[in-house]
């Protein structure tokens, strides 16, 4: 007899959500996780609303404006993201949340030097390297207001950026590499 396998990082999700008030039907399945589409397994009335979630269980700027009151003179992105890279680092109440997203991205944040020298001449080069200058710049302010502040996981062999891009897609990881911004 072989023991049960441990619920994906996104059945775990979806038992989280439920156990802080989500309402999210056991007759809708997630069959693409951890994102993309669901289907439900019966018929649905028009006009049915298929999820609640509180907003308790959402990361907001009053959540990081809360948790992190020293920031509030910096931007609303600087200050979520900041939240998200300290919180992934705790464990604690949105650990779930953060084990279901995905690792890896195919946006131009994460592609190879190769694959962006791709877009060079076009507006989406020249915007994506705009926006890795204003995510620096962020950092830097983050990290002049909390200078002992723990950027990067234990492990050397990982990095978070999720300064920079938590508030888009929340802080994948990547090589080793101890600059916390992708070459532009």
């Amino acid at each position: 007899m072989s023991t049960p396998s441990p619920p994906s990082p996104y059945e775990a999700l979806l038992s989280w959500a439920r156990s802080h008030g989500a309402i999210i039907p056991e007759t809708v399945l997630f069959l693409s996780t951890p994102y993309g589409h669901c289907q439900s397994t019966v018929p649905i009335s028009a006009g049915t609303a298929l999820f609640r979630i509180p907003h308790s269980l959402l990361i907001t700027p009053s959540v990081a404006d809360h948790a992190l009151p020293e920031l509030h003179l910096l931007p609303v992105h600087a200050r979520v993201c900041a939240f998200i890279a300290l919180e992934r680092r705790k464990g604690g109440f949105w650990k779930a949340y953060f084990e279901a997203l995905p690792e890896k991205f195919d946006t131009p944040a994460w592609f190879t030097e190769e694959e962006r020298l791709l877009l060079k001449g076009t507006n989406l080069f020249f915007a994506w390297r705009e926006r890795v200058e204003i995510w620096r710049e962020e950092f830097s302010d983050v990290c002049n207001i909390i200078p002992d502040i723990n950027w990067y996981p234990s492990s050397t062999e990982t990095r978070d950026i999720d300064i920079c891009v938590g508030t888009t897609i929340y802080g994948p990881q990547q090589s080793s590499h101890q600059d916390p911004f992708p070459p532009v």
